[in-house]
Formats: C-alpha cells, sequence, structure tokens
C-alpha cells in the first residue's frame, strides 16, 4: 500500500513539473515584461506590443506581434514598427528565460529616421549601459529618411538584408532594396550612430541597379542638413534609361552611354556638388565641376568642364547622309520638361562631321522647358563660328530655331558637316536665321523657313569643270555634262529665303577670270536635291568677252552629284535634236 502511495506521489509531482514546464514554454507572455524593460533600460524608449507573445518551434523562438519602438520624448510617432519580431533561442535560454538579445528578424518593419523642425534626430539615444552587438535580419522592411527642416527625404522599400549594430554604435546593411520601384544591391557601413546628428561619422556606401551604380567614402553629418563629404565613383551603362529610372521624360534611343563620374562630393541638403570631377560620355572626356540641384519641384544640373576633345558626332541625331534620310524618330525635347540646366564646356579640339579640330566654348541652358545653346569656335587665325540653337517644347509642336554666323571661315568643311555638301570650298562669310516645327528632324527640316547668304572669296567647286563643260557641249549633253575636274573661282555670292523647306536662290553669282556665272532656282533641303536655272559664260582672256551657251543651263537632282543640262524641251528624250536646237540658237563656233 505504501509502494502504491509513493508511486501516486511521484506521478503527481511529474504532472505538476510537466504542467509547470508547459506553461512555461506555451505561455511566453514574460517575454513582453523583459523585452520592456531591456528597451527601457537601455534605449530610454518605450515597446509596445499589441499582438502579444508566442512561441514558435521549428526554429525555436519567441515572436512578438504588432510590436512597436516609441520616439525620443517628446516627439510623436514610432522610431520602428514591426508585424513581427522574432527571438531565436536555445531550451536553456527558454527555461531560464534569458534568450541573448543578440540576433533578432523583424519582419515587415518600418523604420523612421527623421529630423524635426527642432533638429531633434529620431535615432538619437542615451549612451547604451551595456551595450552589446545586435544583428538584426529584415524581411521586406521600409526605410524612410525626412528632415522637416528643409524636406530632404529619401526612402528605401522592400529592404532584405542584416543589419548589424556594433557594441561601439557602429552600424552596417547588407541586402537589397526597392529605389524608384527598382531592385537594387545595398552595402553600407556606418562608423557611430551617435555622431551622424553631431559633428559627423565615416560612411560608406555602395549601391547597385541595372541602370545605375554609386559608390561613396567619406563622412555623413546631419546637424543641420544631411552633409555628404567623400570621393564618389557614379557610373551607367544608359544615360537614357537611368535618367527614366530617375524619373525625367527620356524616350528611348542611341547614344548618351555608358557614363562615369568621379570625384569628390559635397553635399549640403538636396544639392549635390561634385567637385574635380572627370566625366566620360560615349567618347567625351571631361574634367571640372557639377553640381545637381534637387531643392526645387523641377531637378537643375550645372556643369563647368574642360575637355581635352569634344566632337558633336555621336550626340546629334541622323542628319540626312543620303537625300530623304533625315531621322524620323522623336528627338526627345519632353526630357526639357523635366530638368533645367546650365553646362558649358571648353576645348581646343572642337569637331563635328568634316570640320577640323578647333577651339571653341560651347554653353547650353535649359529653362522653362526652353533649350538654348551657343557654340563659339575659332577657326585659323582670324576666322570665327558662332551658332546659336534653340527649342522651345512648350509649343505644339515644338519649335526649332537656328543662327549662324561664320565669318573668314572655310566653307567647305562647315558645309558638308551641316548640310551633307562637300563640293565647294572657299573662305568667307556665311550666314542663315532659320526656324521650323516638329518633333523628328524630317518634320523640322520640312518646315523651315527664314533666309541665309554665302559670300566666299578664293574657293573652287569640285566634282565639275563648268570651263571644260562648256567648251564640250556637243559630247557632253547625252550623260549631263558630267565634266570631271574642278572649277576655281575668285568670288561667290549667293542669297536664299526659306520656305516650307525649300530655300529659293535670289541671287547667285560666280566670277573667275576665265568663267562667270548667275543662277536662280530652288534647294529642296529636305530632299537635298537642286533644281536650278544658271547661265554660265566663258571669259576670252585678254579681251574680257564673256560668251556661252544661247540657253541657260538647267541644274537639277541630288545636291551632292547634280547633272547639267541646256534648258531646251525634250534634251533629255532626243539628245539629238536638243542639240540641232541648240546649234540653231547660236552654238559658240568653237564648238
Amino acid at each position: 500500500m505504501r509502494r502504491m502511495d509513493i508511486r501516486a506521489g511521484a506521478a503527481a509531482v511529474a504532472l505538476l513539473a510537466v504542467a509547470l514546464l508547459g506553461w512555461l514554454v506555451l505561455s511566453p507572455g514574460w517575454a513582453i515584461a523583459m523585452m520592456q524593460e531591456q528597451v527601457q533600460s537601455q534605449l530610454a524608449r518605450g515597446l509596445d506590443v499589441k499582438g502579444g507573445a508566442h512561441l514558435t518551434l521549428a526554429p525555436l523562438a519567441i515572436r512578438l506581434d504588432n510590436a512597436s519602438l516609441a520616439m525620443p520624448a517628446g516627439q510623436e510617432g514610432s522610431f520602428i514598427t514591426a508585424r513581427s519580431i522574432r527571438i531565436p533561442l536555445s531550451f536553456t535560454e527558454l527555461l531560464t528565460r534569458s534568450p541573448g538579445l543578440t540576433a533578432m528578424t523583424l519582419e515587415g518593419a518600418e523604420m523612421a529616421l527623421l529630423v524635426d523642425e527642432r533638429g531633434r534626430a529620431s535615432w538619437s539615444f542615451p549612451a547604451v549601459k551595456t551595450p552589446a552587438p545586435l544583428t538584426l535580419s529584415l524581411d521586406k522592411a521600409s526605410l524612410r529618411y525626412f528632415d522637416a527642416r528643409n524636406g530632404q527625404s529619401l526612402s528605401l522599400g522592400n529592404v532584405t538584408g542584416v543589419l548589424a549594430v556594433g557594441a561601439d554604435g557602429n552600424v552596417s546593411l547588407t541586402g537589397t532594396a526597392e529605389i524608384e520601384g527598382r531592385l537594387a544591391r545595398i552595402d553600407a557601413s556606418l562608423k557611430s550612430l551617435g555622431r551622424v546628428h553631431e559633428d559627423g561619422s565615416p560612411f560608406d556606401v555602395s549601391l547597385e541597379t541595372p541602370e545605375a551604380s554609386v559608390t561613396f567614402s567619406g563622412r555623413i553629418a546631419t546637424a543641420k542638413v544631411m552633409n555628404l563629404a567623400g570621393p564618389v565613383s557614379i557610373a551607367s551603362p544608359d544615360l537614357r534609361a537611368a535618367a527614366r529610372w530617375a524619373g525625367l521624360a527620356v524616350e528611348e534611343g542611341s547614344g548618351y552611354g555608358p557614363l562615369s563620374i568621379d570625384g569628390g562630393l559635397d553635399s549640403a541638403g538636396r544639392a549635390f556638388a561634385i567637385r574635380r570631377a572627370t566625366v566620360a560620355l560615349d567618347q567625351f572626356r571631361g574634367t571640372g565641376e557639377l553640381v545637381i540641384d534637387l531643392r526645387n519641384d523641377i531637378p537643375k544640373l550645372q556643369a563647368n568642364l574642360s575637355a581635352p576633345a569634344f566632337t558633336l558626332d555621336g550626340f546629334l541625331p541622323v542628319s540626312g547622309a543620303k537625300p530623304g534620310d533625315w531621322g524620323m524618330a522623336p528627338l526627345g525635347f519632353a526630357v526639357l520638361k523635366s530638368v533645367e540646366a546650365e553646362i558649358s564646356i571648353d576645348t581646343p579640339a572642337f569637331s563635328h562631321g568634316a570640320m577640323a579640330a578647333m577651339p571653341a566654348r560651347l554653353v547650353t541652358t535649359i529653362i522653362k522647358s526652353k533649350l538654348d545653346a551657343a557654340v563659339a569656335v575659332r577657326t585659323g587665325q582670324a576666322g570665327t563660328i558662332a551658332m546659336t540653337l534653340g527649342i522651345d517644347a512648350t509649343a505644339q509642336p515644338e519649335r526649332f530655331s537656328l543662327s549662324l554666323k561664320a565669318e573668314n571661315a572655310e566653307a567647305g568643311a562647315l558645309l558638308k558637316s551641316l548640310t551633307g555638301i562637300g563640293w565647294l570650298r572657299g573662305t568667307g562669310t556665311i550666314t542663315a536665321a532659320l526656324s521650323g516645327a516638329g518633333r523628328t528632324q524630317q518634320e523640322i527640316i520640312g518646315s523651315l523657313k527664314g533666309s541665309a547668304s554665302l559670300a566666299l572669296g578664293q574657293g573652287v567647286i569640285s566634282s565639275v569643270d563648268l570651263g571644260a563643260m562648256l567648251g564640250a557641249v556637243s559630247q557632253r549633253i547625252l550623260d549631263g555634262w558630267a565634266a570631271a575636274g574642278t572649277t576655281p573661282f575668285q568670288s561667290l555670292a549667293a542669297e536664299f529665303t526659306v520656305a516650307d523647306g525649300i530655300a529659293k536662290v535670289g541671287n547667285f553669282t560666280l566670277g573667275s577670270p576665265s568663267l562667270s556665272v548667275a543662277a536662280t532656282g530652288d534647294i529642296d533641303l529636305l530632299r537635298r536635291a537642286v533644281d536650278l536655272r544658271a547661265e554660265p559664260r566663258i571669259v576670252t582672256a585678254g579681251t574680257g568677252e564673256a560668251t556661252g551657251l544661247p540657253v541657260a543651263i538647267i541644274v537639277r537632282g541630288p545636291w551632292d552629284r547634280p547633272r547639267l543640262y541646256p534648258d531646251i524641251p525634250g534634251i533629255l528624250i532626243d539628245p539629238k535634236g536638243g542639240y540641232a536646237t541648240l546649234k540653231a540658237k547660236g552654238l559658240p563656233a568653237s564648238n
């Protein structure tokens, strides 16, 4: 009987022990009080757990649901809120109710790094009595920074990674996050969280997305405004894609990438200056100063650069290498509505197309959706080229304007670069004042209106010998008088009136000791074709008498290879009959 009583008592004690252990394990409410006490003691902050505490067995952990860490005294809201906080622990730590509290997992956490109007930072904590390292594993967290004094803000979404806080206050974050809807790889380290809002702390960060990457190593301080000072490197394989990622209205297209910028970053609030910057964009290489100002609704870029060489090739769209080959792709004027800029580039070797390298200064401004670009080039010892370009994106369709004045300049390379005309060389003055409208080159060229003039001294027309043409007219009717050679001249003057992309030749005169030519007609800029009526005359040496054909000459076809014919009806259909007509009209006796 006694033995049965002993067994019954032992069983009761065992049942009581199991019941107590079950209560201990399955009722972890003690963790809330313990965490609140630890947080209040170490951080002087309140911890609120609205969803209670729960025990998970695989893995073994305490889970606090709907938890929030308060702001500093005197500030409203929560510094951190989390859908749940999981605290891993061993069986021994569970039995002794003493979890290590060195590692936690935060699910759905929101962290608010705020600076109020009085300059108080939400991450300002009193000195921790017994500091210990803490590792926070973040699962789909979000982080936002906002400074109420200047409106500066930054936000990261879907943060997944490891946030480590060292015993000496150093902080590091490694993982991924969404920035402007794009996933970015983040690797950041801060030496002292407490000093950020005082004299500043060393700070290293690397951000990488498919559109761009940024690395910075220097110092960060937020006592007055957020300030970053130190070396920075920015790179993008496609500047257009990076601009679209940043929210700018940039259309698809080629060119403008890759980009790299290296220099010393010195930021104050929402203004970022890069000193002693080295800039590489496509084939461009330059050095100077950059400022990106984000204080207003529209970002503004300021750049003052110098480059050992600079060419517009690659930056300008297709300019119509063949007749009718003007660009048909949108020119991307919409970006002018989403950015402002002041950019200047100085170079001793500016070039474009056939233009040889020459000293130049380029200045571009974008203000209130309007672009103004000016190019000043020094040619030779006394020559100058001044060109201004304007685009007004507030108009529909967008308006375009071009003003050009070249003095004592070589016309061949300039005309070849601007129009594709490569058969005229000479030094003198070229002027143009043109305007148009459209979203593509083709639309703009087809709507051009304005005026232009040409006044050259000593020069040459290549690919055709007008003197030989007149001297062999009877043999050259069939093939359009394509006499090989060149035509030198002492003077060439022309005036043009442009409307709807057609340049009407109001006055064209060419003079030399052996030849004179006067011409009128039209030049189709869109189709790159000419339709001129010329009256060439041979000047007899010694007497100065000018003789020529009894009829005018038609110059017609693509302007890079026009054909010439006597102005006789049916000359192309019946060359022999046309020649007979020409002879009857008084073909020069020498022919």
